[in-house]
């Protein structure tokens, strides 16, 4: 599967910022806790990424597609683990 063209700007900063997430959630020192909840929202990301988008409009993104694919990493994780954690204290497990 080759990437379009028009989304190539956007994939190489999302890459990039998936980098620097992963590589600071395994800074934290809690055990890996921090990184294994950033690795499944990553995951989740880009399978989003990869379904929703590519197979949506492959090859006539709109200008919120790229937006979303350049700078929705960030709130994704930072939302999904807000979630987890709030969930897990509910639960009485943190």
């Amino acid at each position: 599967m080759t990437i379009p063209q028009t989304y190539r700007g956007a994939f190489w900063s999302a890459l990039v910022q998936t980098g620097i997430i992963i590589a600071l959630s395994a800074l934290v020192l809690d055990f890996g806790e921090t990184l294994r909840v950033n690795l499944v929202a990553v995951l989740l990301f880009w399978g989003w990424i990869l379904i929703v988008m590519m197979y949506r409009r492959p090859d006539k993104p709109t200008e919120m597609d790229l937006w979303l694919i350049r700078w929705g990493i960030l709130p994704f994780v930072i939302c999904f683990l807000v979630s987890v954690q709030t969930v897990w204290s509910w639960r009485g497990l943190s």
